[in-house]
């Protein structure tokens, strides 16, 4: 994360320079996201609070997710700005992270029913740890109710989500040592093959090389009979005169 947070401050100030308004602000919310990423806490909304004014440039098919981000963001320090932006938020597109939000907000204003509601549209996902952290706050919700009976059945749901959860995220391990393994073993295949082909070249030139001497030496020895016979031939034409 600290070299995105390199790179993306390098494409600020590249946005800056260029006055691309619309770069500036995509690339202040990659900071804020990073800095959130990593627990700098004042870095995030350092960021944060500079990208805001330039919102209308975001693209618009990330604002939803922009909206909300910044929301959620304000949910612990100023409740009533988190919930107009998570409003802007599905009012752009329906998401589940923003009714997430919006049902924490509700259930912090006791307003309960419509955290209900919002909880009902946020199961709608099929992120499984969007669900299992909304059917969590559900449940916690009707314990703190005194609702044990909806309470036992969520937190029958959410064992199950989780065991769930579990199962692909091994699945997914296994399907990464299998990919690791296959990738390897090509790797493998691949050097011996480079390995045969350097030694058929290897081959290839020492049977050149050998043929170039032979060639060499007999033409050498070609001419020096031949020499000879030339020689020879003048000798025996000296004697006949």
């Amino acid at each position: 994360k600290r070299l995105s947070v390199e790179y993306a401050k390098s494409a600020l100030k590249t946005a800056y320079r260029l006055k691309n308004e619309q770069s500036i602000a995509s690339d202040l919310m990659i900071l804020y996201a990073d800095y959130k990423e990593l627990g700098n806490k004042d870095s995030a909304l350092y960021y944060l609070n500079k990208c805001i004014p330039l919102l209308d440039k975001i693209q618009m098919n990330i604002r939803d997710a922009v909206y909300a981000n910044i929301g959620n963001a304000f949910i612990d320090t100023d409740i009533n700005k988190a919930e107009d932006y998570l409003n802007k938020s599905v009012d752009i597109k329906p998401n589940a992270f923003a009714y997430r939000s919006l049902a924490r907000i509700y259930y912090k204003r006791g307003e309960h029913e419509k955290a209900k509601e919002m909880w009902a549209k946020a199961l709608q996902t099929d992120n499984l740890y969007l669900k299992s952290e909304v059917m969590q706050a559900m449940y916690e919700s009707q314990r703190d109710e005194g609702d044990y009976k909806s309470a036992s059945e969520t937190a029958m749901q959410l064992a199950l989500l989780k065991d769930s959860i579990a199962k692909q995220e091994k699945e997914a391990d296994i399907r990464g040592l299998q990919e690791k393994f296959e990738k390897e073993q090509q790797a493998a295949i691949e050097k011996h093959q480079y390995q045969m082909y350097i030694s058929l070249a290897c081959a290839l030139l020492l049977l050149a090389i050998a043929y170039a001497l032979y060639l060499y030496y007999h033409n050498h020895k070609g001419r020096e009979k031949l020499k000879e016979k030339i020689e020879i031939g003048r000798a025996v034409q000296q004697e006949w005169r």
